[in-house]
């Protein structure tokens, strides 16, 4: 009797034994399983990130682009402006100087009328 305890309380230790290393693999398993979802998750939350800093980056650059072109045409109108300013002033001085020449050519001729008429006057 005594050995027949001895062997089913063997028997029973063997069994418990079995089952705790059973036990212990199934949170062995379980555990590997959310450290796995842990990592995923975690893999997750950086691609996100890095996809919505991609986006903002892209997003400066945009802006950044936007802002050289708005310099760029703003440039391009001041040039045009002051060029403009310049031949308009260019076209105000050619006008001045021909209506200098043309006040000339007017006192010149009325000399002229002048000095014949006094010729024929003298002559008379």
């Amino acid at each position: 009797e005594k050995r027949e305890r001895e062997r089913k309380a063997e028997i029973e230790r063997g069994a418990k034994e079995i089952e705790d290393r059973k036990a212990e693999r199934k949170f062995i398993k379980k555990e590997n399983a959310d450290e796995k979802r842990e990592r995923e998750r975690k893999a997750e939350i950086e691609r996100v990130t890095k996809e919505i800093e991609d986006k903002k980056a892209e997003r400066k650059l945009i802006e950044k682009e936007n802002a050289d072109e708005k310099r760029e045409r703003e440039r391009k109108a001041e040039i045009e402006r002051v060029t403009k300013e310049i031949e308009d002033k260019k076209a105000e001085r050619q006008l001045i100087e021909k209506e200098k020449a043309d006040e000339k050519r007017e006192r010149e001729r009325k000399a002229e009328i002048e000095r014949v008429t006094k010729e024929i006057e003298d002559k008379k």
